[in-house]
C-alpha cells in the first residue's frame, strides 16, 4: 500500500506499507518505507509508532537520523519488520 504524496519540510514524500513484512518476516509483521520523492536531498531525524485499535502504542521506534538522497535506494528508509 502506498500513501498519496504529502509535503513535509519542503519535500514531497510517500509512505509505503507492506502487510506481512518482507519475504522472511514472521507472521503479523509489517514493513515500512519512507521515500523522498523530491529532486533535492534532505537530512532529517525522525521516529514512528504503531498503535492498536484502542490507540495503545504497541511499537515505538525513534531517534533515526538519515540523509535522504535523490532517486534509487538513497532516497528511502525501510524497516523490514
Amino acid at each position: 500500500m502506498e500513501s498519496s504524496e504529502f509535503s513535509c519540510f519542503g519535500h514531497q514524500w510517500v509512505l509505503r506499507l507492506y502487510p506481512g513484512g518482507h519475504d522472511a518476516s514472521p507472521e503479523e509483521y509489517v514493513a515500512i518505507d519512507l521515500v523522498n520523492k523530491s529532486n533535492t536531498s534532505i537530512k532529517i531525524s525522525y521516529g514512528f509508532s504503531v498503535r492498536d485499535l484502542d490507540g495503545k502504542e504497541v511499537v515505538y521506534k525513534g531517534s533515526y537520523t538519515k540523509e535522504f538522497g535523490v532517486g534509487g535506494e538513497a532516497c528511502a528508509w525501510c524497516t523490514p519488520n
